[in-house]
């Protein structure tokens, strides 16, 4: 039985170490502000601002589950052992993204002339490109009060190189049919001040996962 036992986890590590490795070292996530829930107020006299926003912020597995839901999928579509590569600069820190207008930080942001001195070893490098936007709707306007519905877009893209950097695959795939989003605009005056107050039921923080994996479910099944 032992040496059964020994066989089994000798053909297991056989199988891994014969997989070929692939560094996801370009990862991007953009998300429309629109589309995200969200509260304003300001105040349009330039003499006077005031202004106030409130959304919801991105928890901080949100970055970990995206980053598992593509390395798996990579990993299941071509039969490699994904993972997400940082280059390192000389202080030791990761180069990745920054969560400003709308971009998901955390997430690699490497060239591939940086990343293949660090990742000599893998034999495929990766780039993925994640895009939620705001597309169309309807808009109703009242003169002081506005609704509006909002229709989101999801584009994914990723791309394929190999140790050389030549591109040997490049997928694109699109989600149309999304929830739509509702945004509500009032205009009023206050002490001889016009102030514009505007929010929006979008998509929460999970929504936004949702959407992504259904994007990587699809390119998992596109043949």
């Amino acid at each position: 039985m032992k040496t059964i036992l020994i066989s089994i986890f000798t053909s297991v590590a056989l199988f891994l170490n014969a997989q070929n490795s692939a560094g996801i070292f370009q990862f991007s996530y953009h998300i429309d502000k629109e589309l995200t829930q969200e509260t304003l107020l300001k105040n349009d006299n330039k003499n006077f601002f005031t202004s106030f926003s409130s959304s919801e912020p991105l928890p901080d597995y949100f970055v970990d589950s995206i980053i598992t839901v593509t390395e798996n999928t990579i990993s299941q579509k071509y039969n490699y052992n994904a993972k997400v590569v940082y280059f390192k600069n000389k202080k030791g820190k990761n180069l990745e993204t920054i969560p400003v207008n709308g971009m998901v930080g955390g997430l690699p942001a490497s060239s591939f002339k940086k990343i293949i001195k660090q990742y000599p070893d893998n034999d495929y490098f990766v780039k993925v490109f994640a895009s939620l936007y705001s597309s169309g709707g309807v808009k109703y306007d009242f003169g002081f009060e506005a609704y509006a519905t909002i229709k989101p877009r999801f584009t994914l893209k990723i791309v394929i190189l190999d140790k050389k950097g030549k591109t040997i695959s490049k997928e694109t795939i699109n989600l149309n049919d999304l929830t739509k989003v509702k945004s509500y605009e009032h205009d009023f005056i206050f002490n001889n001040r016009n102030y514009k107050y505007t929010e929006t039921k979008g998509l929460t923080s999970l929504d936004l996962f949702a959407i992504y994996k259904m994007g990587m479910e699809k390119f998992l099944k596109k043949k």
